[in-house]
């Protein structure tokens, strides 16, 4: 007889009812550098550092060194960036994050209604967005910062997942890893 534990998060769960594998998410260890909240307004996550327009910051640049952070969240945050500031920020994400650093993001899923009910969202998601994005040097190129050519993405869409309680708040729950 086989004997399991008992799941008990969502993600044991879906692990087992699915029968099988769920892409793992790095944990973000805060004792190795920041860990930044980006666009977090009310969302407050502790252990953090909030950057948002009620804290005087404004997308893209981010205040932090090359290579100091380890891990950014982006919880409803992107959706309200038109293309050329989305890329921009993700730009200056890459910059900031250390090797092997990660960013964790929730967006409404571009199939949802959610994606569509509130006016200030300018940029729509679906499971494949980041997938493409990183493959394609042509986002985030000498139209962004004015750079000779193309933006070598250095980060990779490590997991993406598809999220929610009820189609209208389904959501993309993704985790990007600079590489």
């Amino acid at each position: 007889m086989s004997l399991f534990r008992m799941p008990n998060t969502i993600m044991q769960n879906f692990r087992v009812g699915m029968d099988r594998d769920v892409p793992e998410f790095i944990e973000i260890d805060s004792t190795l550098g920041y860990v930044l909240n980006i666009g977090g307004g009310k969302k407050r996550i502790e252990g953090t550092f909030l950057l948002d327009a009620n804290m005087g910051w404004l997308a893209p640049h981010i205040p932090f060194d090359n290579e100091s952070v380890v891990g950014i969240y982006a919880y409803h945050f992107f959706e309200h960036l038109g293309k050329e500031l989305l890329l921009k920020t993700l730009i200056e994400c890459e910059r900031v994050l250390i090797k092997g650093g990660v960013i964790n993001l929730v967006v409404p899923w571009a199939k949802s209604s959610m994606a569509f009910q509130d006016l200030d969202h300018r940029t729509f998601f679906t499971e494949d967005t980041f997938k493409e994005l990183f493959k394609n040097a042509y986002y985030g190129g000498a139209s962004i910062y004015g750079q000779d050519g193309p933006h070598e993405w250095k980060l990779d869409c490590r997991s993406c997942m598809l999220m929610g309680i009820t189609e209208r708040n389904i959501a993309v729950v993704a985790q990007l890893e600079k590489v």
